[in-house]
């Protein structure tokens, strides 16, 4: 009996210490492979709400009677009460939020980090033809209204890359950049042509008469055109609004690639897969010329600065 004994005891003492099968190395977790616009939706729609922002899941203490009704018509507004950290309405369902949602959410904030490179011959209307010269004032006057430019000379976006990923995450679909074809007129009156004139007149200033130019009515009395006299032409519709979405949609395409880049191989479930939309779609072929967008987040886990290069485009 004593061998039998010392057998099942070594035979115990075997199974105690053994560590598994060697050799063979645990098989990482697959990923799903996933849009990134709609890996953007899903988080934004369905995981991030379920974060309130507040530690018990009830509503905060009001510190007046007339805070909980201001609380209370929060929460029938569209907008819904401001108790959620990441910017969307609570569905007051509780749970706690995919990690990858709040990853997501991260490398969202991240995009403050970077600012646009605008390349000299950026023009996303060339398809529309010279328009009578009005054409090649749109690009400027496009990047007028989505840039400012600050006391250091640096141009930055008025509606930020994370600012448009944010509100198509929300909304869907992307920034419009279709521009109905525009015919160029001249400013008329009447179904007539109007002409103008500028003259020089004088008006009482502090210090006596002041000069100044104005425009005045380029006609005489008959209606005949005076000497010097001149129309002015508009484009109709006015393509400028189309331009300037041509623009939020460059910035928001390119923001798309970073999220992808930024994100591969840092999720859980999901691995980002990127955009199937052009980067310019309202023209057949794009130049190879490189435009980038660059990051002023610092170094980054590998311990050099990124710099990301795409198509060109306004980024």
């Amino acid at each position: 009996m004593s061998g039998t004994k010392d057998r099942r005891a070594a035979v115990v003492a075997l199974a105690l210490g053994w560590g598994g099968q060697q050799g063979v190395a645990a098989r990482p977790k697959a990923r799903t492979r996933r849009g990134i616009e709609d890996m953007l939706a899903w988080a934004y729609l369905r995981e991030l709400p379920k974060q309130r922002g507040l530690d018990a899941g009830a509503p905060a203490p009001a510190r007046s009677g007339w805070l909980k009704v201001e609380r209370w018509l929060d929460e029938l507004s569209l907008a819904g009460p401001d108790d959620n950290r990441f910017g969307v309405v609570p569905d007051r369902c509780g749970g706690a939020p995919h990690e990858d949602a709040l990853r997501v959410h991260e490398a969202v904030c991240r995009l403050d980090g970077l600012d646009i490179g605008v390349p000299e011959d950026w023009s996303p209307c060339a398809e529309l033809g010279d328009l009578g010269g009005h054409g090649a004032a749109l690009p400027g006057l496009a990047l007028a209204r989505l840039c400012v430019t600050g006391a250091d000379g640096v141009r930055r976006l008025r509606r930020s890359a994370r600012a448009l990923v944010f509100r198509h995450a929300i909304l869907g679909g992307c920034p419009d950049w279709v521009i109905d074809p525009p015919e160029v007129r001249v400013v008329s009156e009447y179904g007539k042509p109007k002409w103008f004139l500028r003259e020089v007149m004088w008006f009482d200033g502090v210090d006596g008469p002041v000069a100044h130019e104005v425009e005045v009515d380029g006609c005489d009395k008959w209606g005949h055109a005076r000497p010097g006299a001149y129309q002015k032409r508009y484009l109709d519709p006015d393509p400028l609004d189309g331009v300037v979405g041509r623009g939020e949609y460059e910035i928001w395409r390119a923001a798309l690639d970073v999220l992808v880049e930024d994100l591969r191989g840092t999720l859980i479930d999901f691995e980002p897969v990127e955009s199937a939309r052009a980067r310019r779609p309202w023209i057949e072929a794009e130049p190879a010329a490189a435009r980038v967008l660059r990051d002023l987040r610092g170094r980054d886990s590998g311990g050099m600065r990124r710099r990301l290069t795409h198509r060109r485009c306004l980024v």
